[in-house]
């Protein structure tokens, strides 16, 4: 039986007996997840409590970056038991695998999102990903054409100082 360390210290109940001749082996599971896109730091994070919320998960990471994060599109992707979203009424006919692959989307411009996201508890191997605000695609698209046409301008500049010399 595998039993986390948090588990038995916080629940009595939850306790293993140990007779004579058994063998106890204890390792660390090391508990991570991902985090993506527009945080202030992406990489991977190791869970350092066994009930790390989004989000914590989110500040261990660095929060969102106010220049460049869409706050209504904070993505968690994660695999989830067919069972409980058949309990939930999902149709998962069309997939044949027992771990779904589902995305949960925090929108934290509203801001009941942040008791929810407070409550929502990180599972292992879980995935965060904050999207970009279509403004900042827009800048970058500027920023190309600007640079476009500030180097075309250079050459003009150098051809009138050639031509006139």
């Amino acid at each position: 039986m595998t039993v986390a360390y948090n588990t038995l210290s916080g629940s009595p109940r939850e306790n293993i007996y140990v007779q004579p001749g058994d063998t106890i082996f204890v390792n660390r599971d090391r508990r991570t997840f991902l985090a993506f896109g527009a945080t202030g730091q992406s990489g991977r994070y190791d869970f350092d409590d066994s009930n790390l919320s989004l989000g914590e998960a989110l500040a261990k990471a660095g929060g969102l970056l106010d220049d460049k994060a869409e706050p209504r599109a904070v993505l968690l992707y994660r695999t989830v038991d067919r069972s409980l979203l058949t309990g939930l009424g999902i149709d998962t006919a069309h997939f044949t695998s027992k771990e779904i692959p589902v995305i949960f989307r925090a929108n934290l411009r509203d801001p009941a999102a942040f008791f929810a996201v407070q409550k929502f508890t990180m599972q292992n191997k879980d995935v965060i990903y904050v999207s970009t605000a279509d403004a900042v695609e827009l800048v970058k698209f500027l920023t190309i054409v600007n640079s476009i046409t500030s180097s075309t301008r250079d050459i003009v500049d150098t051809h009138d100082t050639l031509r006139n010399n």
